[in-house]
């Protein structure tokens, strides 16, 4: 008689360790089957209750992981859309300062040539208006 009630006590509790060591080592597979109403089937019934909700926290943080990922690929595109709409707008800028500077050597030329030759008719190739508060010098 002794010999059955440790059996009945020893088998469902080394199911447990057996299943407990899987869950540890993150096999998140495992239901320990009890049919039992004494504390061994209580174990077990919230044994497999709580690799239920290990299975749920890890789908959420997965699901969470995925999202932050896209998250941060979304930032970064914004980031590398934003510094190449800065370089350009610098570009623009440093056209703008070619365009002026061309428009003052064609000035320059035209009005060396005048004194030069006589009349002579250059007109600068762009027509984009200096701005006055920018000075060219030449060397």
């Amino acid at each position: 008689m002794a010999l059955l009630t440790t059996s009945g006590i020893t088998k469902p509790v080394r199911k447990l360790e057996t299943a407990l060591g899987k869950v540890a080592d993150g096999d998140l597979d495992q239901e320990v089957q009890s049919n039992s109403q004494d504390e061994i089937g209580t174990l077990s019934r919230s044994f497999n209750r709580m690799v239920t909700n290990l299975k749920q926290l890890e789908h959420d943080r997965e699901k969470s992981s995925e999202q932050l990922r896209l998250i941060n690929f979304d930032l970064a595109k914004e980031v590398a859309f934003k510094d190449a709409r800065a370089r350009l707008g610098e570009l623009i800028q440093e056209m703008d300062e070619l365009a002026v500077f061309s428009d003052a050597v064609t000035s320059f030329f035209a009005d060396f040539a005048n004194s030069q030759v006589g009349q002579c008719t250059c007109a600068p190739r762009h027509h984009r208006q200096a701005n006055p508060k920018k000075k060219v010098n030449f060397i």
